[in-house]
């Protein structure tokens, strides 16, 4: 079956992917059981507060939501509270105009071992280039730390304390770090070169290493 990766635009696709959200983090984790006004127990869904700050990326297959990420900009706002938690709140404003989020990396059991995330990954960092951005902070569970390390992600300030999800480890990507992406062998990097080929896209990019 054909699987496509697409940036959400249509309320349609994000209303299946906010019940996709339901069915990994409160069937299948057991999250936003309490009533923390995000989780709708009756029609399936769970929403979350940062959608209207972000690109949401979805991948499908016949109509059927298997995958999601999104991407927080911080200059769009309702940030304050990823700030905090990565300790950025202090950065300038310019700063925070070229810093995203990422959240919401979700992809169906059955295409766990499939590079799904990764496409996810790459589409993403493909518009974040495009967007200028220029950091990307994450926070994880344990069993994904090698999945972003592999994809050029560093530590940040490690193990941090979520107030939602406890301990979370903390990560950042620099998207013009070529030495990192060099060093752990980033298939993130093809997509830099080709980025920085594009003659509409290389005035004022700065190459990290």
């Amino acid at each position: 079956m054909k699987q496509t990766v697409e940036l959400v635009n249509d309320e349609l696709t994000a209303r299946r992917c906010r019940r996709f959200w339901y069915d990994v983090y409160v069937l299948e984790m057991g999250r936003h059981l309490d009533e923390d006004g995000l989780a709708n127990h009756v029609g399936n869904e769970l929403s979350d507060p940062y959608t209207r700050s972000a690109d949401l990326f979805a991948a499908s297959t016949n109509d059927n939501v298997i995958g999601t990420l999104q991407s927080i900009y911080v200059a769009r706002g309702n940030c304050d509270k990823y700030l905090s938690l990565y300790g950025l709140q202090n950065r300038s404003t310019a700063d925070h105009a070229v810093i995203s989020v990422t959240n919401k990396l979700m992809v169906a059991p059955q295409y766990r071992a499939s590079g799904l995330a990764f496409r996810l990954a790459a589409a993403t960092y493909r518009k974040g280039l495009r967007d200028g951005i220029e950091e990307n902070y994450i926070d994880c569970n344990d069993y994904l730390i090698e999945f972003y390390k592999r994809i050029g992600y560093r530590e940040h300030l490690g193990w941090i304390e979520h107030v939602d999800y406890g301990r979370v480890y903390s990560m950042v990507f620099e998207l013009h770090g070529v030495q990192q992406m060099r060093r752990v062998r980033s298939p993130l990097l093809k997509l830099y070169q080709s980025h920085l080929n594009s003659p509409t896209q290389t005035e004022g990019v700065t190459v990290h290493g």
